[in-house]
Order: structure tokens, then sequence, then C-alpha cells
């Protein structure tokens, strides 16, 4: 993905989560290279699974409200901003990976 081949990179990560469906980092790193693809509801469906196993993750649901945004649902992503913001979201962790 650094090298800016989403392609191989979303088949990669296709890969790993066929073979651990429950491998959070890669529905992330999917996410990631489907939102710089442009395939806003992809990445979204990718945060959604995230954000099920992991309802407290700030970044993760910050992300999901910029993409959210980018996609044209001003109202989710408002919510999204909302919800990061009342689990303690602060900007620094709008930096990190997801």
């Amino acid at each position: 993905m650094a090298r800016g081949e989403l392609d191989l990179a979303i088949a990669d990560f296709d890969r790993a989560i066929q073979l651990k469906p429950d491998y959070l980092a890669a529905l992330g790193g999917r996410a990631v290279a489907f939102g710089r693809k442009g395939v806003l509801d992809r990445a979204i469906v990718d945060l959604d699974v995230i954000i099920k196993a992991d309802p407290k993750n700030v970044a993760v649901i910050y992300e999901r409200g910029k993409t959210r945004a980018k996609s044209g649902d001003k109202v989710g992503a408002e919510s999204d901003f909302h919800r990061a913001e009342s689990l303690g979201f602060d900007s620094d962790s709008s930096k990190r990976p997801i």
C-alpha cells in the first residue's frame, strides 16, 4: 500500500481476512486502501465491522466519520464525530493509523 499499489494491498488484506476473519488490523488496512481508491462504501463496511467488534475505538469511529463525510453522509459523519468526542477523542488520535 505504501507504494500506491492499492489493488495488490487489498488482495493481500482479503487473503489475511480470509485466513483470520477477526483480524481487525487487516480490516483497517483494507478500509484505508478502499478509502484511498475512493471506494468509500466498501471502506465504511470494513470500519463498521471493526466498530462492532471494538465499539470504543475512537480512532476508527473518527475515521468512519471522515469517510462518511467524504461520501456525502453528513448526518452519519456528525454522529460519528460526536460519538468519538463523547468517548474522549483528542486530535492527536486522528493522526494514528487505524
